[in-house]
C-alpha cells in the first residue's frame, strides 16, 4: 500500500481477510497513520472488490477469491499472491475479459502464475504484456 500511496490520491481502503483477525490488525495499523489511509474491514470478498478502483491480492489461495462480476470497470487488479503451480486468486475470466494484461515474466506467470487458470479456460497468453 505505501507503493499505491505515491501513485494514487485514493486513501480509503476495504479489507478483507479468511482471517478477520488478521483484516481488523491490518485495519488498525493502517487507520490514521502516515499515509493517511481511511482503512474499514469488509464482511466479505465480494463487498472488498465492489466498486473498487484498484484491487490488490496478497493471498496463497489456490482456488479463486475475486469473482469477474465484482469488479467495475475501469479497475486496476494486482495479483500478487499466485506465484507458484496451482495457486489461483482471480477467477480467469477477470483476465480473459481485461482490457490490459500486465505481467512481469509471461512464461512464469503461464506456468506458476495467474495466467496459467486463465489460459485453462481460453486466454491466449501472448495478449499480456
Amino acid at each position: 500500500l505505501g507503493m499505491l500511496a505515491a501513485v494514487t490520491p485514493c486513501r480509503a481502503v476495504r479489507l478483507w481477510s479468511r482471517r478477520p483477525e488478521q483484516a481488523r490488525a491490518l485495519a488498525a495499523e493502517l487507520d490514521g497513520g502516515p499515509a493517511g489511509w481511511a482503512a474499514e474491514v469488509a464482511p466479505s470478498a465480494e463487498a472488498a472488490c465492489r466498486g473498487a478502483g484498484i484491487v490488490l491480492t496478497v493471498t496463497p489461495a489456490r482456488s479463486a477469491i475475486v469473482r469477474t462480476a465484482w469488479l467495475r470497470r475501469p479497475v486496476v487488479v494486482l495479483a500478487i499472491g499466485a506465484d507458484s503451480a496451482g495457486k489461483q486468486e482471480l477467477e480467469a475470466g477477470a483476465l480473459i475479459e481485461a482490457d490490459l494484461v500486465v505481467v512481469d515474466s509471461r512464461a512464469q506467470c503461464v506456468d506458476k502464475g495467474e495466467l496459467q487458470h486463465a489460459v485453462a479456460a481460453g486466454f491466449d497468453p501472448e495478449e499480456a504484456r
